[in-house]
């Protein structure tokens, strides 16, 4: 087998990527290079090498760390010097000392150009560090802002105006990131010296560094900005290399949308408080919620109005959200709409069991006690009007019961989203998100396709939801080799050619892996799956096939371990020790 990987003519190892671009491991040239688009930015996720959630993010503000940059960008009021230079908190000279006259403000964001538009939950945070004063205000006008103290371990003050959540955290030699959560239209963001916590009097000043506003709940890794934002984790196009199942594997999914504004923000539960940023998510920051039940005789958890859209037909719909036990052990999911409910069996987030039907039930383990539980109903909602999607805590095979007032769960990451199966997960910040389709090709490369024989192979991570078509075609549907799925447990294999079907057979999969190859030349067409010879066929011949593509049409989705080309018809031998599991 060493000997045929190494004849292959093209190798795909998802391994090396940047945005836009999938690469080969053969050739090495870059002619074998995969473009990859998919045109969606922050909606998009994968699990990471460590085994967490990525996702994107994006820093909104311009010349995050040029305070200086004049007042269309940073407005210095009433401020007695402001000299950069100084010793930052990441070892380098780029930090600014600022220092405050008597009755003066300090520094805020000059206008709204200073900005880009934002709206919904996004959090601001800044580096700072004492010199004349140890206290700091920092925050939103409008929104909110916090007192922070600069010194020891560091501690939050009072608040100046209503906040969702404020943070302070030590990053050595004095200096401090100060963060504030807020919900709204920001208008610039604000920082005051203050001689003490309430005490915005008194001159003097502190050190400053590195500011930044960003989506979501928590303050994400610093980006630096000039005349424009920065973005970091996933990118828009960037391929999304998954590493659920602890191998990794190229991601490819179809459109979708979370139909639900606030994924990961709560303002309020059904029967229960909240505390946001309690725990450690999915994603690997502090930013998962606890609720916990009141002493009503109700449901207990998240009621959510007037989700489902208008359809004439009934359509399927799936719900899903990560759960992670504290007193309360399971969770049930719901739909409701004209008059009709649509209700899950239990959700065990201890053992990670679900006595509901498979079909229509999952629960995946995401680690550090994180279960994803999702419901599929097929939903009717011809009126338009009263419709819910809830998240509810199950008690003793009921979601109605009197709480205690102390018990709760943790939950994170509410996706509603209309299909039969969930998808990656979407996060949204106030309004629905939709992840476009991933669309994966590397075209005009005739040259490395066998055009009178050849061989084409696919280990393909899980068929389970695969509804694509994966091979090598002339820019057409009549003429091509693939291997797809129709969702039906098994993986097909065809060859056409001028609209004419050479030749098609299907294979039914254990467990959802799959090692497929297509092999043909003149003589014949054959089809291995898993270690076995499972079809022969008529041969063909092509001239003219030019592009190798994932996802070619009607994508559902895939997650692919490895791809190869071969110019050649492998041996009935090769063939088998190539695709054997």
């Amino acid at each position: 087998m060493a000997t045929a990987l190494e004849t292959a003519s093209l190798v795909m190892v998802p391994s090396g990527y940047e945005d836009g671009t999938l690469g080969s491991l053969q050739p090495l040239d870059g002619t074998g290079d995969f473009t990859f688009t998919r045109g969606s930015n922050i909606s998009a996720t994968r699990i990471n090498e460590d085994g967490y959630i990525e996702k994107g993010y994006e820093n909104l503000v311009y010349y995050s760390n040029a305070f200086d940059a004049g007042t269309i960008y940073w407005d210095v009021r009433l401020i007695n010097s402001i000299i950069g230079g100084q010793a930052g908190y990441d070892g380098s000279n780029d930090a600014w000392r600022l220092n405050r006259i008597a009755g003066g403000e300090f520094i805020r964001s000059g206008s709204s150009s200073n900005v880009t538009s934002v709206s919904g939950v996004h959090t601001c945070s800044i580096y700072a560090k004492a010199n004349e004063v140890e206290w700091i205000v920092f925050g939103y006008n409008g929104i909110g802002l916090k007192y922070y103290h600069l010194s020891g371990d560091g501690s939050l003050g009072n608040n100046v105006a209503s906040v969702l959540s404020a943070s302070i955290e030590s990053v050595g030699n004095g200096w401090y990131r100060c963060s504030l959560t807020g919900n709204g239209t920001p208008n610039g963001i604000y920082l005051y010296p203050a001689n003490g916590n309430g005490d915005l009097g008194g001159t003097g000043g502190v050190y400053i560094q590195d500011a930044m506003l960003n989506q979501g709940l928590v303050a994400y890794p610093y980006l630096e900005t000039t005349t424009t934002t920065a973005k970091g984790g996933i990118l828009e196009d960037m391929p999304r290399l998954d590493y659920s199942g602890g191998r990794c594997s190229l991601l490819l999914e179809p459109s979708r949308t979370n139909i639900i504004g606030y994924s990961e923000y709560r303002g309020g539960g059904y029967n229960v408080s909240v505390e946001d940023n309690s725990t450690l998510s999915p994603e690997g920051v502090s930013n998962g919620c606890l609720f916990i039940e009141n002493t009503a005789l109700n449901s207990h958890g998240i009621q959510l109005t007037s989700q489902i859209p208008i359809n004439a037909s009934p359509v399927d719909y799936t719900v899903s959200v990560f759960a992670k036990a504290k007193e309360r052990e399971e969770i049930q999911l719901a739909f409701y709409a004209d008059s009709t409910s649509y209700n899950s069996n239990s959700f065990n987030i201890v053992n990670g069991t679900t006595d509901g039907d498979p079909n229509t039930h999952k629960i995946e383990n995401y680690g550090n006690g994180w279960y994803r539980c999702s419901f599929t109903a097929n939903v009717l909602n011809s009126t338009g009007g009263y419709n819910l999607v809830r998240f509810m805590m199950f008690n003793n095979s009921t979601n109605y019961y009197t709480g205690d007032g102390t018990s709760g769960l943790y939950m994170w990451g509410l996706q509603l989203e209309a299909g039969s199966y969930p998808t990656s997960y979407i996060p949204t910040y106030g309004v629905s998100q939709t992840r476009l389709s991933d669309e994966c090709v590397v075209a005009g490369i005739t040259s490395l396709i066998g055009q009178t024989e050849g061989t084409l192979f696919f280990d393909i991570k899980d068929i389970t939801n695969l509804y694509a078509y994966l091979g090598v075609d002339n820019g057409t549907t009549g003429t091509r080799i693939i291997m797809y799925s129709l969702n039906d447990g098994k993986i097909h294999g065809q060859v056409r050619k001028d609209g004419n079907v050479i030749f098609t057979n299907a294979s039914s999969v254990l467990n959802g892996r799959a090692k497929a190859a297509v092999a043909f030349n003149g003589s014949e067409s054959v089809f291995y799956v898993n270690g076995t010879q499972v079809a022969t066929g008529n041969g063909t011949t092509y001239t003219n096939l030019s592009n190798f593509t994932f996802n070619h049409s009607n994508p559902r989705g895939a997650e692919i371990n490895q791809s190869l080309l071969f110019k050649t018809r492998l041996s009935d031998e090769a063939c088998i020790e190539l695709t054997t599991i």
